[in-house]
């Protein structure tokens, strides 16, 4: 399943390569990218995929989580 994440603090490309790289490693996540110019990264995961773990891992990548959305498909 894909999730949204919308982040803040990412100002260039090798924010968008950190997070994403942080992302996944975390259990669960099979992929992930990031948009510094939107502030939103992107994974996909398995249901069962930990936020908690998420907003540690998008903190220790030196950002903050602000939230966890499923994507709106028109």
């Amino acid at each position: 399943m894909k999730k949204i994440l919308q982040l803040r603090g990412m100002m260039c490309s090798c924010c968008e390569v950190r997070v994403a790289n942080c992302l996944r490693n975390v259990p669960g996540v099979s992929d992930a990218g990031a948009d510094f110019h939107t502030n939103q990264a992107w994974i996909m995961c398995i249901p069962e995929t930990s936020e908690a773990d998420l907003k540690e891992a998008v903190r220790q990548a030196g950002y903050e989580l602000i939230s966890i959305k499923d994507p709106v498909f028109h």
